[in-house]
């Protein structure tokens, strides 16, 4: 199965798990125009319309870390692993269903949207996933699309 992700004002078709993998762990290494390594992707069938994506993932490589100013702070921030530092959220939207890692505690996330728009700040109560895990079930949904599963992830309803 082929899926198309948005982020920002962008789009792309991807075709395997593989490439769908590197598109997130490349993603995540940028710095979005509000000075922050933080971005939400909707993923869903090839073709899609943005409103008809299923699959919401929020990363944010610094939780907590204001943005940059600098090119001396974007260096820095640039130096530090994603995959050690990160929080992510995954959100399977046709359900209102949130997932959460075993083991990982809550964080609250602020992630770019839209570069014409201000950071969306996330509640801790989403940012319970490992960049590894919000990247294994990107893998799953692209594998079955259906709602993806990962060892060790459950999902629940979103609250409020």
């Amino acid at each position: 199965m082929s899926v198309r992700v948005w982020w920002d004002i962008s789009d792309a078709e991807l075709s395997s798990a593989e490439e769908l993998d590197e598109f997130i762990r490349e993603h995540n290494a940028m710095i979005a125009p509000q000075g922050v390594r933080a971005w939400s992707l909707l993923i869903g069938p090839s073709g899609s319309a943005i409103e008809d994506m299923p699959l919401r993932l929020d990363f944010d490589a610094d939780p907590g870390s204001p943005p940059v100013t600098t090119e001396a702070e974007a260096s820095a921030r640039l130096k530090a692993d994603p995959e050690v530092t990160g929080t992510a959220a995954a959100r399977w939207l046709p359900s209102g269903l949130k997932a959460a890692e075993a083991g990982r505690e809550p964080k609250a996330l602020r992630v770019c949207e839209s570069s014409d728009e201000e950071l969306a700040d996330l509640p801790a109560e989403l940012g319970r996933l490992s960049f590894a895990a919000a990247r294994a079930l990107a893998r799953a949904y692209l594998e079955t699309g259906e709602r993806p599963e990962a060892e060790g992830v459950t999902w629940d309803l979103v609250e409020g």
